[in-house]
């Protein structure tokens, strides 16, 4: 397809939700049973009860007529409309809404029968106010499917209930004024069931979004109508873009050039603004490196106390070392001074017994030997062979005493050099907080450059081709391929189709007594093109010309309403006999 290979076709068609459904969809077929509402009536004449029930309704093709305008035609019809959105007022005129007081319509889909039940209060305008009920099938298999305010979860019920029973499924348009794809289900396409008086569209009441093609489409039954409108949609969106790309790219460059000058300017400005104000970035990087040393100094600190506590312990330890040597090395002299005296004495008498000491003994017995007991004394005296090693003993706890004591002033000393390092950061962390603090804010002019640099910024991209598309090279091609492939799967039966349409639409007009019509042409464009009286023209110029015998008297009594009953295909003509009359309250209790 277009040259391109079929994997990136594929892609193309999944990026934009396109899938192919050419199956002939199945007919449905529903049947309004039942229409019926009451109320109060209450104008200048005072109140009135009226009700209004149309029942046994069921295939061909049925009408209401009165013997002049205002008399509630229209009303029927909307209610009818209304109920089947589940949009509640709907185009029903305040008035007539303001009156009811209850609404009952029964329709079959398929043969299935449903049911729309609707109450509230008379004068009650909001439609929050009244409560519906919806149910599927007859007694005794019913299902309820809405119980509650007809509010939007009643027209969501019903929009459910016509898209599932109908088979349809949303369908995508492209909508021009923005530019953008919009998705449209029940309430679009239920537009399509009632004509409402002249109008810009046959088929439905909006004639915006391509809206009347696609429903005269979906109702006709034609095949890849979801693919089609899925890939014209895309088609038509990445046209608008492509088109925004090639007038985008160079349109404003003359101007952008004098623009970008000034924004320069202005940006200069602003930066040499902004270099003479005190450099904060710097002031926080000198906050967190002194929080960094203040960090250090306190493991510096906690390394210093350490320090003086294992000191101060070491010189406690040295005190106590140095005193015991001493006292040992004075036991040691005072032991060996003892020992020298006692051993010279020459007592009189004996210390026991204080006999008479035998005179001359002293100077007879050797100097080692004692004068008392004459033993002789050992070789040396121990305490007095003790002293040097003692002295010497005293000398090192001294030299380790003072080594301690030195370690402990170095110790203390690195502790107060540590603890002032702190306090001057403290000092330098106030001061350069205090200088933070009371900078000039710059938030303004940051704002005022980074909006300059914006600017600047988007003129570049403005006035440079586009370089990124918003969609792929091929999806173009690919989508404007899908789309004359899809079309021309269903154009030739859409019009076999439409031509049959137009038959029987020039027939039905021939019987219901349009005179001078030639030809009736319904077009693939929703338009209907007309030939009456060897003048061309279209059906909105036809009935804004026919509006004027929209409201003429019917041949039978005027307190009367008539169906007029024929086939599914073949109405009734305007010359056949009038069935049975059946009557409703009197006008003057009509809505």
């Amino acid at each position: 397809m277009a040259g391109v290979e079929p994997d990136v076709v594929l892609d193309v068609h999944r990026l934009h939700g396109v899938e192919a459904a050419g199956t002939l969809p199945r007919p449905r077929k529903l049947i309004v049973r039942r229409v019926s509402f009451s109320g109060v009536k209450h104008d200048a004449a005072g109140f009135e009860r009226f009700s209004f029930d149309w029942d046994g309704l069921d295939t061909g093709l049925w009408a209401v007529l009165t013997d002049g305008n205002s008399q509630g035609k229209s009303s029927i019809l909307k209610l009818v409309l209304a109920v089947l959105q589940g949009r509640l007022p709907g185009h029903v005129k305040p008035d007539v809404w303001n009156w009811i007081d209850g609404i009952d319509v029964s329709f079959d889909i398929d043969g299935i029968r449903f049911g729309v039940a609707v109450r509230k209060e008379v004068g009650v305008l909001k439609p929050s106010e009244a409560r519906a009920r919806v149910v599927r099938g007859m007694d005794p298999a019913i299902a309820v499917l809405h119980d509650g305010p007809a509010d939007a979860s009643f027209e969501r019920a019903m929009s459910d209930v016509f898209m599932e029973e109908l088979g349809f499924a949303k369908f995508r348009s492209y909508r021009s004024e923005t530019d953008a794809a919009s998705e449209h289900g029940w309430p679009a396409m239920s537009s399509a069931l009632f004509i409402d008086g002249p109008g810009k569209a046959i088929f439905g009441g909006v004639a915006n979004d391509g809206l009347p093609i696609r429903l005269m489409q979906l109702f006709i039954g034609m095949p890849w109508i979801s693919t089609y409108s899925a890939a014209s949609t895309a088609l038509k969106s990445v046209q608008a873009d492509d088109k925004a790309d090639r007038e985008t790219s160079g349109t404003q460059a003359g101007r952008a050039v004098g623009r970008r000058a000034e924004l320069k300017a202005e940006l200069a400005g602003l930066r040499e603004t902004l270099a003479g104000l005190p450099d904060r970035d710097a002031l926080r990087a000198d906050l967190r490196a002194i929080d960094a040393q203040l960090l250090a100094s306190g493991s510096r600190i906690a390394s210093a106390k350490g320090q003086v506590d294992a000191s101060t312990r070491a010189e406690a330890d040295a005190i106590s070392i140095h005193a015991g040597a001493r006292s040992a090395l004075q036991q040691a002299q005072d032991d060996a001074a003892a020992g020298y005296v006692f051993r010279r004495l020459r007592p009189s008498c004996c210390p026991a017994c204080e006999a008479s000491v035998q005179i001359g003994r002293f100077e007879a017995t050797a100097s080692e030997t004692c004068g008392l007991c004459g033993n002789t004394d050992p070789p040396g005296d121990a305490s007095h062979d003790a002293v040097p090693h003692l002295r010497d003993a005293v000398e090192d706890a001294a030299r380790e005493l003072r080594a301690s004591r030195k370690r402990l002033a170095a110790a203390a000393g690195e502790l107060l050099a540590a603890q002032g390092e702190r306090e001057r950061l403290e000092a330098d962390l106030q001061a350069k907080g205090d200088a933070y603090v009371s900078l000039p804010d710059d938030t303004s002019i940051l704002c005022a450059i980074a909006a300059a640099e914006a600017r600047l910024d988007e003129l570049a991209r403005a006035s440079a081709p586009v370089a990124v598309r918003k969609y792929g090279e091929h999806d173009l091609a690919v989508l404007e391929a899908t789309v004359d492939v899809v079309e021309g799967k269903f154009k030739p039966l859409e019009t076999e189709v439409l031509k049959e349409v137009s038959d029987a639409l020039l027939r039905l007009a021939g019987e219901f007594g349009v005179r001078n019509l030639e030809s009736l042409r319904l077009v693939g464009n929703g338009r209907l093109d007309v030939s009456q009286g060897a003048a061309r023209c279209t059906s909105a110029t036809l009935r804004r010309a026919s509006r004027c015998a929209s409201g003429s008297r019917p041949p039978w009594p005027s307190s009367t309403w008539r169906p007029l009953v024929g086939s599914d295909a073949i109405p009734v003509s305007s010359s056949s006999t009038p069935p049975a009359r059946r009557r409703w309250t009197p006008r003057t209790s009509q809505p």
